[in-house]
C-alpha cells in the first residue's frame, strides 16, 4: 500500500521554496515601489508648501516696500557715513538685482550673469504719520541752509532720536534725518532740531537735500527709530540651494552665515521681473513683440524694461523653481525651466548639479 505520510521530496521542497522567492520579491519590490512613491509625493507636499510660505512672505514684504516714506517716489536719500569721506546713499522702496547674487557680488558690480536674480525692499519700521497741517513744514528749508531746524506747527509725537523724512511731491526723491533732541517751541511753532554729523545727519559741509531744497508745505514723517532694508536670494552655494534673506542699512553681504535667514530649503532659482505704468493709463501692457508699447521689464532675455521717468513700479511678478531631491521626470532631463529672461538649464549645469547633491 502507498505510503501517503511519506512527506516532501527533496525536489518538492526546492521548488516550494523557489515559489515563496518569488513572491516574496515580488512582494518587496511593490512595497519599494509605494514608499519610494509616497516618500516622492511627500517630498513634493513638502516643496510645494515651502514654496508657498516662501511666496506669501515675500509678497508681504514687497507690499511693506515704501511703506512711512510719505510722498516719496520711491527713494529716500540719507547719509551713510561709512569710510573717511561721508556720502549719501539712496533707499529705495522696490531695487531688482537682475542676473545678480547679492550673496556673491556686491550690488555696485551687478550684473554677474550667474542667472538668479535678488532684490530688496525699504520700509519704514514704526510710520506714524499724523494730519498733513500738523506735520507741514512752515518755512523751506533751504540748501543753503540744510541743518536748520525744521519748523512746524506741532510738537505731535515727534521725540529725540527719531527719524525724519522731508517729501513734497515736486521733488524728485526725498530726505532722511535724525531728531537729536525733543521738539522745542518758538513762538506758535515747534523746532525739530537735526544737529550736523550726528547719528545718520550730515557732516556740516555735506547736503543731502534735492535742488531747491524743501519749500513751505513739504510733509515731515516720523518713520520711527529706523529704517529696515531686507534682501532676497538664492544661495545656490549649498549642496541643496536654498532662499535666503538678511536684514542691513545696505546689501553688503553678512559675514560667513551667520546673519542669513533661510526661507525655503530646495529653492536653486529666484526671478522677478516688475512693471511701471509708463503712459499713465492705469494699465500694465506685457506685450515683447512691440517693444515700444511693452511695461514689463526682465520678462525675455535681453529684455532692459521701459522707460518709466521716474514712475515707480506699480506691479511685480516672482518666479521660483524649486529642486527635487529626486529627480522629476516631468521635465527634460531633469534640468532647470526657463523662467522670465533667465533660459533653460544646460548639460553643463546638469553635471554640476549632480556632483552637487553628491
Amino acid at each position: 500500500m502507498e505510503d501517503r505520510d511519506r512527506g516532501l521530496t527533496v525536489r518538492e521542497l526546492m521548488w516550494t521554496l523557489a515559489v515563496l522567492l518569488l513572491l516574496a520579491a515580488g512582494l518587496y519590490q511593490m512595497l519599494s515601489q509605494q514608499s519610494a512613491t509616497y516618500q516622492s509625493e511627500l517630498h513634493d507636499e513638502r516643496s510645494h508648501r515651502a514654496l508657498d510660505g516662501a511666496l506669501s512672505f515675500m509678497k508681504r514684504e514687497l507690499r511693506r516696500a515704501g511703506s512711512g516714506f510719505g510722498y516719496c517716489k520711491g527713494a529716500a536719500r540719507r547719509w551713510d557715513g561709512r569710510g573717511s569721506t561721508p556720502r549719501a546713499t539712496t533707499l529705495v522702496a522696490l531695487r531688482v538685482h537682475n542676473n545678480c547674487n547679492l550673496l556673491i557680488t556686491p550690488a555696485k558690480r551687478c550684473p554677474d550673469h550667474r542667472g538668479v536674480d535678488s532684490f530688496s525692499v525699504s520700509y519704514a519700521d514704526d510710520p506714524a504719520v499724523g494730519t498733513l497741517r500738523g506735520m507741514s513744514l512752515m518755512a523751506a528749508m533751504p540748501t543753503s541752509a540744510p541743518h536748520m531746524p525744521l519748523l512746524v506747527r506741532s510738537a505731535g509725537f515727534f521725540r529725540r532720536g527719531d527719524q525724519l523724512l522731508l517729501s513734497h511731491p515736486e521733488r524728485d526723491y526725498c530726505t532722511l534725518l535724525r531728531l537729536t533732541a525733543d521738539p522745542r517751541p518758538l513762538g506758535a511753532y515747534y523746532e525739530l532740531p537735526h544737529a550736523a554729523g550726528k547719528q545718520t545727519n550730515p557732516p556740516a559741509k555735506i547736503n543731502i537735500f534735492p535742488p531747491g531744497g524743501y519749500p513751505r508745505g513739504a510733509l515731515v514723517t516720523r518713520v520711527g527709530r529706523m529704517t529696515r532694508v531686507r534682501h532676497f536670494t538664492v544661495d545656490d552655494r549649498r549642496p541643496h540651494p536654498a532662499l535666503v534673506t538678511w536684514s542691513q542699512t545696505d546689501t553688503r553681504t553678512p559675514s560667513g552665515q551667520s546673519g542669513l535667514e533661510v526661507v525655503a530649503e530646495g529653492i536653486e532659482d529666484l526671478q522677478i521681473a516688475w512693471a511701471c505704468d509708463a503712459d499713465g493709463d492705469g494699465r500694465y501692457r506685457e506685450d515683447v513683440t512691440e517693444p515700444g508699447r511693452d511695461e514689463w521689464a526682465h520678462t525675455s532675455p535681453g529684455d532692459t524694461g521701459p522707460r518709466c521717468r521716474g514712475v515707480p513700479p506699480g506691479r511685480v511678478r516672482l518666479t521660483l523653481i524649486a529642486r527635487p531631491r529626486v529627480p522629476d521626470p516631468d521635465f527634460a532631463q531633469g534640468r532647470r525651466p526657463a523662467a522670465e529672461d533667465r533660459p533653460a538649464g544646460t548639460a553643463a549645469e546638469d553635471q554640476q548639479r549632480s556632483r552637487g547633491q553628491g
